[in-house]
Formats: C-alpha cells, sequence, structure tokens
C-alpha cells in the first residue's frame, strides 16, 4: 500500500446506458462530485439496441473537465482512474481503437440467427456450461460478433479487436486493449467458473481467431498508465494508473460492500437487478452470472431488462413529457392509485427480457385496460411489475443460496421514489433499506482506481471507505397481501401463455 494523504484523489468513470458519469473522491472516501452527460439508446431498426461510444467518450471529457471546474478540484491530486461500463456493449474496433461501428448493448436482438448458428454448431448446454450463462442475442456478445462476421463483412474485416465498453474506453486512456472478468463473462467465450480465460473450445467451434479478443484483465489492476491528451491537459498526472474496472452492477457491489458470500443488492434504473454474491461458481441458468470485480467471488444477476425504460416510455410517448422533472409527476400519479384500484397487470418487457425467461421476442404487455383505466393505474401497474419480477427473483435466488433473503438493499436513481420503493416492500414481503449512495457505479470505478494505484490495503478496506448511511427504510404492510397475491398470480401466469404468441408475432 502506497503512502497515500486521505485526500488525495480518485477519477471514476461510469458509461452507462442512459447517460456517462464522471466522479471524483478523495481516498478517504468522501465523493466531492459527480456530473453525468445523457446519451439515447439507439434503435435504428426494429430489434436493435446501441450506443454511439464516439459520442459517449467525447461526452465524457466535457464532464470531467466540469466536474474539475465545479469541485475546484486539483487534477494533479488524481492518484488512480477506475471504470465502470454497461454489459455487453460489444464494440468492434481497428487497431487504433476507432470504433467501427456503435456498441450492440444487452437489449439487442438482432443476431437471433447467430444464436441459432452457434446451437447448431456447439450446442446451448456446451456453452452454458462454460460460460455460466444462456444462449440469448445480445445479452451474449459472441451472438454479435457473429452478426458482424455474417452481416457485416466489411467491418469484420476492419476489426483488430472485439471488446465491450471499457475496452474501447481503455484503450482511448491508456493506449491499450483489455477487458475484465465481469465483462468477459458476458461474451459466451468464457470460462466464467474455470480457467477464467477465453475457452478454446467455443473459439474453435466458433471458427473465431482468439487475436481478435483483447487481453483480458482482473478488474482491479492496473491496464496502463494514462496517456490521454485531453484527460492530461485537464491536470491529471500522466502516467496515472488506470484500473480496467468492471460492469456497472458488479462495480456498485464493491461500493456497497456485498463482497462477501450470500449478500445481496438491489440495483434500480434503467434496468432493475437483484444481486447475490457467492464464494463459489455454482450457477442458475435463470439468472446471468458472472466474476465479481472482487477476486473469487462471483455474482448471480437476476436482471429485468427495462424496467426504468418502461417507465420513460410510458414518460416520453403516452403521456408526451420529455423532461427529467416530469418524472416527479409520474410517481406521484401512483400514489393517487391505492391498492385495489382497477390498474392492469403489466409486463415489463418492452425489449425482450433476460432473467427469468430468457426470451427476446417477449414485449410489454397491459392486462385488464377498461374505460376505467386512468394515467394513474398505469404508472401504478409499472410500479408493480418490477415489484412482481423482483419477487420472482428473489425466490429463485433463495433457492440458489439454501436460504432465505432478509432486507434489500436499494440503490440506483429509481430507489429515490418511495411509492416504488413502498409497492416493493409489500409485494415482496422483505425490508427494503434503501442507502444513500446514489452513484454506487462509478462510485465503485473510482476505488478500483485506488485498488490499482495501491491505495488500498485490501478490498474490504476499499469497500468500507464509501459511507454508507440509510436514506430510508421501507418495512412491508401485509393488509394488502391478498389483493397482491392475486396480480401475483396473473403477473407470473401471463407470460406462459402468451410465450407462443410472442414467437408467432414475429
Amino acid at each position: 500500500m502506497k503512502n497515500y494523504a486521505p485526500d488525495d484523489l480518485l477519477l471514476g468513470i461510469d458509461i452507462g446506458t442512459g447517460s456517462v458519469k464522471v466522479a471524483l473522491m478523495e481516498i478517504s472516501g468522501r465523493i466531492l462530485g459527480v456530473e453525468k452527460k445523457d446519451h439515447q439508446i439507439e434503435t435504428p431498426q426494429q430489434g436493435w439496441a446501441e450506443v454511439a461510444v464516439a459520442e459517449i467518450w467525447e461526452n465524457s471529457k466535457i464532464v470531467m473537465q466540469r466536474l474539475f471546474r465545479n469541485t475546484a478540484a486539483p487534477a494533479g491530486k488524481v492518484r488512480g482512474v477506475g471504470m465502470s461500463c454497461l454489459c455487453p456493449g460489444l464494440t468492434p474496433m481497428d487497431a487504433e481503437g476507432r470504433a467501427l461501428a456503435n456498441s450492440v448493448i444487452y437489449m439487442d436482438c438482432r443476431s437471433m440467427e447467430e444464436a441459432e448458428e452457434i446451437r447448431s454448431r456447439i450446442g446451448e448446454d456446451v456453452i452454458s456450461s462454460i460460460s455460466g450463462n444462456m444462449l440469448m442475442p445480445g445479452a451474449m456478445s459472441a451472438t454479435s460478433i457473429l452478426w458482424f462476421r455474417n452481416k457485416m463483412p466489411e467491418i469484420h474485416r476492419k476489426t483488430a479487436c472485439y471488446g465491450h465498453v471499457n475496452t474501447y474506453f481503455g484503450k482511448k486512456l491508456t493506449g491499450k486493449f483489455g477487458i475484465d472478468y465481469s465483462n468477459a463473462s458476458y461474451t459466451g467465450l468464457f470460462e466464467t467458473g474455470a480457467s477464467l480465460q477465453w475457452s478454446p473450445r467455443i473459439l474453435e467451434g466458433l471458427n473465431l481467431d482468439v487475436r481478435m479478443l483483447p487481453e483480458i484483465y482482473p478488474s482491479w489492476t492496473s491496464l496502463g498508465g494514462l496517456s490521454d491528451s485531453d484527460f492530461i491537459d485537464a491536470g491529471i498526472p500522466r502516467g496515472t494508473p488506470v484500473a480496467m474496472g468492471g460492469g456497472d452492477t458488479a462495480c456498485s457491489a464493491l461500493a456497497v460492500e456485498v463482497i462477501e458470500h450470500n449478500g445481496v443488492f438491489e440495483s434500480a434504473g434503467t434496468t432493475n437487478v437483484i444481486t447475490v454474491c457467492s464464494e463459489k461458481p455454482v450457477f442458475d441458468l435463470r439468472f446471468m452470472n458472472r466474476c465479481h470485480v472482487v477476486p473469487k467471488r462471483w455474482l448471480y444477476h437476476g436482471a429485468m431488462s427495462s424496467t426504468g425504460a418502461s417507465v420513460r416510455w410510458l414518460r416520453d410517448e403516452v403521456f408526451d413529457m420529455r423532461n427529467d422533472s416530469d418524472y416527479a409527476c409520474i410517481s406521484s400519479m401512483a400514489e393517487d392509485a391505492d391498492p385495489g384500484s382497477p390498474c392492469p397487470v403489466f409486463l415489463p418487457y418492452m425489449a425482450g427480457e433476460r432473467s427469468p425467461v430468457w426470451d427476446p421476442l417477449a414485449r410489454g404487455v397491459f392486462f385488464g385496460l377498461g374505460l376505467h383505466t386512468r394515467k394513474e393505474h398505469l404508472v401504478r401497474a409499472l410500479f408493480e411489475a418490477c415489484a412482481f419480477g423482483n419477487r420472482q427473483l428473489l425466490e429463485i435466488a433463495s433457492d440458489m443460496i439454501g436460504g432465505g433473503i432478509g432486507e434489500i438493499l436499494s440503490i440506483g436513481g429509481w430507489s429515490a421514489v418511495d411509492i416504488w420503493n413502498r409497492i416493493k416492500s409489500d409485494i415482496t414481503k422483505r425490508t427494503i433499506r434503501v442507502l444513500d449512495i446514489s452513484e454506487a457505479a462509478v462510485a465503485g470505478a473510482a476505488l478500483l482506481g485506488g485498488i490499482a494505484a495501491g491505495a488500498y490495503a485490501s478490498f474490504h478496506e476499499a469497500a468500507a471507505a464509501i459511507p454508507k448511511k440509510n436514506r430510508k427504510i421501507f418495512i412491508p404492510d401485509p393488509s394488502n397481501d391478498e389483493w397482491y397475491e392475486k396480480r401475483f398470480r396473473i403477473y407470473t401466469s401471463l407470460y406462459p401463455r402468451l410465450r407462443d404468441l410472442f414467437q408467432a408475432r414475429d
């Protein structure tokens, strides 16, 4: 451990689904400031979902400069830089690290033919046993790599490296290609529970050259020293260690100190994810499974793809509201619809779904609309749907870890909405403890930068540096159990009955 001062600084960069954030944190754990800039999910064709990673890189420099300007913090005291990113975000790059196309993200469904190709070439059981995950277009980036090879051969020929979003940012920051264990876990090409290396069996079966994949680094190690001129011109010392970083939810797990066996937390944002930490790579394919950013730990994610995104859709397309301030108005509508009011039941599968159904063709459904349905009923239906999904996932997680799950830590932008937390607590019948860490992913990224720089003696010391106060605690109210039980049974029955119709639709 190096002898840094408590007020020496760490810089965290979080490349999320809807925004890029940059945070400045003292090694002591005090966050001095966070700046962000939003970006759009691009949908150039039906079933496509991508983000313009080159534009996001430019945005990151803008918010980095704004951060130092607004905090007046001395950039020369930055000792480490770390990255957090959405995952997967498959990005083809040339030898200089230029993105040859937008990053294909987890909501993308364009590579269904390639998923079938993988099934026929290797077999889904083999892929799952090696990678620890279900074969699904977009959510497993091997399908996206084959899509570029099959459908965009000119891009494939120019590609020197297929990596994820932190591969792209790492190359920009240090001049080196790399990817970490937590991101590699979602490629379908990685031995997640065994060697922690690219799988020769899968690569050979798919006729993929390992030289087109980045070198694999632990999340906490330095990819290299900072060499980007814009970051250096801002005052950050050249050569500052840049940690390889990790997936956003894995970085959040570090920040909220879910680093030991059976630790559980919820992250509520564009997606909603229930995360369970394990000391053994024993996987259940109803969940997404990956390496933690902490060594010798794995994470099980019950990931619902578009819960927060569904609220944004309701705001933009149904209510014709366009400002972030309108979310408060939308949330207040849910307060006007009491339990027992004639709300429809909503399936939040607006862009296909990952856990627990694993169906790229699934779609959103309002069941039970009537002439009596009002705006507030639609909002409450969306909030309840996320809670019903959480309950499904928590029941699976309880089976996975061999015991009951008590209280749930909750973080993320949507954890600030009290009515949503109240609904989740009542439906899951669990206490929800909302932490005041509003930006856990970017804080976790900064911690990884500190570990790479030698600022912390252990992962426990790093995680403990972040203050963790309760913002609010929500205790379940049993008075509405009968009503919610009835609606939960409808929710869990809808998808099995509609599955064949989803398949027929496309």
